[in-house]
């Protein structure tokens, strides 16, 4: 017998008990026992056994005698209305008619009216209530008159739709009522609810997660149907993360309120040599306490500040069999499948009706590589970093929502997964180590602990607790800088600034800047030079217009005219401070500050002599003639 016959058989036996047993001297204060709504267990989803167990006409059958048995408390209510009077009447007796005094019942119209009408708006309301618990209005959407009904179960799963809908889907839906002749009937509850001027509705419907820091002490108050979440005229579909109803469950059945102060202390002795959870984390973070500490700062901003964008992203790049997709399973248990969007399909995530970022805390883009990524760049960096986004929904007008998605890659490819820009701020990337690869008693130890609900609110509580004021204080931006995530930014740097960076890396040429701020470079020799440059080094070279722009974006280059031609203007320590910049770097760190005084006292011609010799090998740029290749100003 399965839980839910089982529930809907009580309810029906409770049902019969109730009629069976009404007394009618205190009929008021039965009839509210019988429609306390608070004394029904809470369904998964609206239940229409469970909404019929408020009739108060039921209908049993007794199996045993196979027989049909009705509960009319109406009937009942007319016979509490008679009223006996005495009355003359002639009767005949042995042939003679004689007057005596009969005792008869008369119906008292009034008073039945009055218990009726009590007995219906008390069958109504108690069904309105438990209609209410899954149904609301909402009248307009985003300053579009519509009206549409939600139904929300106690999974949080909501669905929205029209008046039409509502009707079709409840048309066996019934509450007592009087007919016209003034008979009692049945009659459209939905009918009588939409008329109902109190009945559940709010102006809009939207998803709005805390605004304020979440803890271990008030994450209880955001979940809920009567919780502070609903406010202002808005419904509000965020409703807690899965662990947090989980530990209110428990709770009720303990008669606990709170997590005690020894429960927040032990979630903050959590590690990684006392919990595998975080162990994980450090083997997925390549074993780099900077890329681990970090990491743990942006997993525990996800659980604190739902709120907020942290505006980057992480990126884990490994081999197969590091345990990546653990983590995804990690956080679907703790924050629930309904807020985390997980996909290898970018296309489907960023497609033209699609809404994959809303109403989500985290979205992973499982086993992506830069050939799917890359097309969609700027809408990634966007929705990183960009709280206002716009859905675009079927035969619907386009809508701007805010949206709380962190995003998350993982792939294989170790070439790229993202495109990473000279100026990037967005992305922290890291290489997992290789140490649990194959290690079955390693995951096995993993994964029966991610079945262990104990264990999953320990790594809760630690989230919960760990302390990111620091991290807040210098934002997320400013994120461990890791090998591989220079590999990749140095692929994305345009051939312009490799070509300066060379330039500026030629040892004579750098010892310029002791002598002089700024170097103007011939315009024409300069060109030749980039091509060559691009010729011996395998890059494809851009057209004369692309790389006088990207010269120009450098701060500490500027080109202007003069008698003899064109020219560039070098700034050392502006270009100096540009590329360090883009390569977050210092790509400088190796030239020494005091140079010997013999290359410190060189003209300009000696170092034209020394760097543009035809037959050094380490030099790419060969100038023609020094005063007409640069002139130290």
């Amino acid at each position: 017998m399965t839980n839910e016959f089982k529930k809907n058989e009580e309810n029906e036996k409770k049902s019969v008990s109730i009629f069976t047993a009404m007394n009618f001297k205190n009929y008021e204060e039965e009839l509210g026992k019988r429609f306390d709504v608070n004394n029904i267990n809470v369904d998964c989803d609206f239940n229409i056994q469970t909404f019929n167990s408020f009739n108060l006409i039921q209908h049993t059958e007794d199996k045993c005698n196979d027989t049909n048995k009705t509960f009319d408390v109406y009937k009942e209510i007319k016979k509490l209305c008679l009223v006996e009077t005495k009355v003359k009447r002639k009767v005949k007796k042995k042939k003679k008619w004689v007057i005596v005094e009969q005792i008869e019942e008369e119906l008292d119209e009034d008073k039945y009216k009055e218990l009726c009408d009590k007995a219906m708006a008390s069958e109504y309301r108690s069904k309105k209530t438990y209609f209410e618990r899954y149904h609301c209005k909402i009248l307009q959407r985003k300053g579009i008159v519509r009206n549409r009904f939600v139904n929300n179960n106690v999974n949080d799963q909501v669905e929205t739709f029209n008046y039409s809908t509502l009707k079709d889907n409840y048309a066996n839906l019934f509450t007592t009522g009087w007919s016209p002749k003034g008979d009692i009937t049945k009659e459209s509850f939905v009918g009588k609810w939409l008329h109902d001027p109190e009945m559940r509705q709010y102006n809009f419907i939207e998803f709005i997660p805390p605004s304020k820091q979440m803890t271990l002490d008030n994450f209880m108050n955001y979940i809920g149907d009567d919780c502070e979440r609903h406010k202002d005229g808005v419904y509000n579909t965020y409703s807690g993360f899965d662990i947090e109803k989980r530990i209110l469950g428990a709770w009720d059945e303990e008669n606990k309120e709170k997590f005690t102060d020894d429960e927040k202390e032990n979630f903050k002795l959590q590690t990684k040599e006392n919990n595998i959870f975080l162990e994980h984390i450090w083997y997925l973070m390549g074993e780099d306490i900077d890329s681990y500490n970090y990491y743990l700062d942006w997993w525990s901003h996800l659980y604190q500040y739902r709120a907020t964008l942290p505006e980057s992203a992480v990126v884990i790049i490994s081999k197969e069999g590091v345990g990546k997709g653990s983590l995804t399973k990690i956080n679907n248990k703790l924050i629930g499948v309904k807020y985390i969007k997980c996909s290898p399909d970018v296309d489907n995530l960023f497609g033209t009706h699609s809404n994959a970022f809303q109403n989500k805390f985290l979205v992973i883009f499982e086993e992506t590589s830069g050939t799917a990524t890359f097309k969609y760049a700027e809408r990634i960096k966007s929705i990183i970093t960009d709280a206002i986004q716009t859905a675009n929904e079927k035969y619907q007008s386009p809508i701007d929502y805010k949206q709380y998605c962190s995003s998350q890659f993982h792939s294989n490819n170790i070439n790229g997964v993202v495109k990473v820009g000279t100026s990037d701020r967005r992305f922290f990337i890291v290489e997992s180590s290789e140490r649990m690869v194959g290690n079955t008693e390693y995951f096995t130890r993993l994964y029966n602990t991610m079945k262990d609900e104990n264990e999953l609110i320990k790594l809760y509580g630690y989230l919960m607790s760990r302390d990111l004021t620091d991290r807040l204080s210098r934002g997320f931006k400013d994120r461990p800088i890791t090998e591989i995530y220079r590999n990749i930014k140095r692929s994305s740097i345009h051939n312009t600034l490799k070509f300066l960076l060379n330039l500026l890396l030629e040892k004579n040429l750098l010892s310029l800047e002791d002598k002089y701020d700024e170097i103007d470079i011939n315009n024409s020799k300069l060109t030749k030079d980039y091509r060559k440059f691009c010729e011996k080094v395998g890059l494809p070279p851009s057209n004369i217009t692309i790389m006088a722009l990207r010269m120009k974006s450098y701060n500490g280059m500027s080109k202007r005219k003069t008698n003899k031609g064109r020219v560039w203007t070098i700034n050392f320590k502006k270009i100096k401070a540009q590329i360090n910049e883009i390569y977050e770097e210092d790509m400088f760190n190796f030239v020494e500050d005091d140079e010997d005084e013999e290359n410190t006292n060189k003209n300009i011609k000696d170092i034209y002599d020394e760097i543009w010799d035809d037959d050094s090998d380490n030099e790419i740029i060969k100038p023609i003639k020094p005063k007409e290749m640069f002139v130290g100003k």
